[in-house]
């Protein structure tokens, strides 16, 4: 007697198959852009590096060139 495929297959066996399908149906597109995502760092940085340069000068710099 000639056993299908399925029926000798171990019973834990993963199919690859369906997980590639799931995880694709699974996929939450995004919304923001890579634009906007840029934007955003810059902002963080910009808004970073002001606090440092406050906290290093807490009366405000008063420099320029010298004359």
């Amino acid at each position: 007697m000639y056993r299908s495929s399925v029926l000798r297959r171990h019973p834990y066996t993963i199919d690859i198959s369906s997980l590639r399908e799931a995880n694709g149906r699974n996929e939450v597109p995004r919304k923001v852009g890579l634009t906007q995502i840029a934007i955003q760092s810059a902002r963080q940085a910009w808004c970073k590096t002001q606090d440092l340069f406050a906290f290093l000068f807490p009366q405000g710099y008063r420099g320029g060139p010298a004359k």
